[in-house]
């Protein structure tokens, strides 16, 4: 299975990552490297994950930004992922938070 953790690069989405890439799965690790903590232990995070397995793909940037999300999925008429936490849309209702912990599964393959 495909999975999109947002906020991938940070304590609890890299450990998120870690475990789905330990059980078999493709994960790609979205984050904008915002300074909420240090950038440098997010690369770190990163790093660690990109050596478990080839099926780990990390995208920089920010869900505020329609033009990233565009490019991620393919354009707008690309039809939506078939499950979103809802905790998307609390994000946009309060963009001030760091991240918004949202988990995107696809059963297709990458």
């Amino acid at each position: 299975m495909n999975f999109l953790v947002t906020g991938g690069a940070g304590f609890i989405g890299s450990h998120l990552c870690e475990q789905l890439l330990v059980s078999g799965h493709s994960v790609w690790a979205f984050d904008s490297l915002d300074s909420f903590y240090d950038p440098g232990l997010k690369r770190r995070n990163l790093r660690d994950l990109q050596v478990l397995a080839k099926s780990f793909e990390f995208v920089q940037g920010d869900l505020l930004d329609r033009r990233v999300l565009d490019e991620l999925f393919g354009g707008a008429n690309q039809a939506p992922p078939p499950r979103v936490n809802y905790q998307s849309y609390y994000g946009k209702q309060f963009p001030s938070w760091p991240t918004s912990a949202v988990i995107i599964e696809s059963s297709s393959s990458a």
